[in-house]
């Protein structure tokens, strides 16, 4: 490789250097994500005489036109007309695109890189390729992506919210890199925060919380928040509700008193016995000694409902594809997620002692539906429950019950209480604040 001098930014220093053996870097436009990768697989190979490193685009058409060429400009290196670039030291590299993965099955790496990794839509080649690095050429072994925010997508879930160390999450907004970009192109992205601010907010601010078809109804920051509030409510109610599995998915009860949910529970995947589930129910509501079931009246959901009021109980029931109360929403699903996301906005929503529930799937399910705005009127849809499926990995059934819950609390019977009896049952406050009627 030449000698060529770059004054590194910190961002790009740390990337190049990470020895963390999945490092990210996804920043925004213009802050040299694919010089960096490039150089770091180039060093990978100088440290690692026998190196094998395999490029990998998604889209051939973008590996042939856009990171083949930046190798050769960057480097000086030129590719061979087999897609390598072999060095004196025995070190290989390896351009591929996303659909000639399959024949490298039994291929052994030290290392490989993903460019522009939010293309792919799932995690499936990542894990492929982090299935191959056992070539005992190289003392460190690395799985490197470099990308832009796509929303709480896979890449989302194993670096910006995961724990795990091996990821190590480098980011960067395009102005970290200003100096080095031009002055019209600077003042034009400055403009674009007002003419495409969705744009902007994640291609410039490298925001995960903004989608490129819609926008996230319950950002994670204010789920989190609602960890911290204690909300004194003037009356107290509390249901049991309940999303019957159409499917193959979960059918998830929880209690829920106020905001909080303070207890749950999963009856496993296909399980549609609609008698037992109503036995379950109304066991859990005897339990719970709550004064309403509040339930999704759609497919088995209706059964279920009929049962339960036959035998006396009080029950809420939803049906979430008819026409919204509201005409700003599609229907009464999107009117249920919109309300629910502008309580956790204005703070009205406490979630309690988390302990009790999934509170990672509740957060993670909560923080990943997009809503979508549908004509020049205004009026909002929630985006459909295969397009959640697809990038969470499964139904949002736990979510769903919640927001479910949340909706039907305001036609649920109260329990007389006052303010100072039900301070006294509150936890330990972090924070106080009172909620008028």
């Amino acid at each position: 490789m030449p000698e060529v001098e770059y004054k590194l930014k910190s961002y790009q220093d740390k990337f190049l250097f990470s020895t963390a053996r999945f490092p990210a870097l996804i920043s925004g436009i213009g802050t040299g994500k694919s010089m960096c990768l490039i150089f770091k697989v180039v060093k990978h190979c100088e440290d690692y005489p026998g190196a094998l490193v395999l490029m990998v685009r998604k889209e051939f058409t973008d590996l042939r036109d856009s990171t083949m060429k930046d190798f050769e400009k960057y480097t000086g290196l030129k590719i061979r007309s087999d897609k390598e670039v072999h060095f004196s030291n025995g070190s290989i590299i390896m351009f591929r695109h996303g659909a000639e993965l399959n024949v490298l099955k039994n291929i052994n790496l030290t290392a490989f890189g993903i460019e522009q990794a939010e293309e792919f839509e799932s995690s499936e080649q990542f894990i492929f390729l982090r299935d191959r690095l056992r070539n005992t050429a190289a003392e460190i072994r690395q799985g490197i992506i470099i990308g832009n925010v796509n929303g709480h997508n896979w890449i989302w879930e194993l670096w910006k919210n995961s724990p795990d160390k091996e990821y190590e999450l480098i980011e960067a907004t395009t102005f970290d890199n200003e100096d080095n970009l031009p002055a019209d192109f600077i003042a034009d992205i400055r403009k674009m925060e007002r003419d495409a601010p969705s744009h902007f907010q994640q291609y410039v601010m490298n925001n995960w919380d903004e989608a490129v078809d819609g926008r996230w109804v319950i950002p994670i920051n204010l789920i989190e928040n609602a960890q911290k509030h204690n909300i004194v409510f003037p009356e107290l109610k509390r249901i049991i509700v309940c999303d019957p599995s159409l499917g193959n998915d979960e059918t998830v009860m929880q209690s829920i008193e106020n905001t909080r949910i303070i207890a749950e529970k999963v009856l496993p995947a296909g399980f549609r016995d609609t008698m037992k589930i109503a036995g379950e129910l109304i066991i859990f509501k005897r339990q719970q000694e709550a004064n309403a079931i509040v339930i999704d009246s759609i497919g088995i959901g209706r059964g279920i409902s009929d049962r339960l009021t036959e035998l006396g109980h009080k029950v809420i029931d939803i049906c979430s594809s008819e026409k919204a109360r509201d005409s700003q929403f599609v229907n009464v699903r999107a009117e249920m997620w919109w309300q629910a996301g502008k309580k956790f906005m204005d703070n009205q929503i406490d979630l309690g002692d988390i302990t009790k529930f999934d509170y990672d799937t509740l957060k993670k399910q909560l923080s990943s539906v997009l809503y979508i705005v549908v004509d020049s009127s205004g009026k909002i849809q929630i985006e459909k429950k295969e397009d959640i499926i697809k990038r969470l990995g499964c139904s949002p059934d736990h979510a769903d019950c919640y927001i479910m819950g949340l909706y039907g609390l305001q036609f649920a019977p109260i329990i007389e209480r006052t303010i100072k009896d039900a301070y006294a049952n509150f936890d330990t406050p972090k924070s106080k604040s009172f909620m008028a009627a």
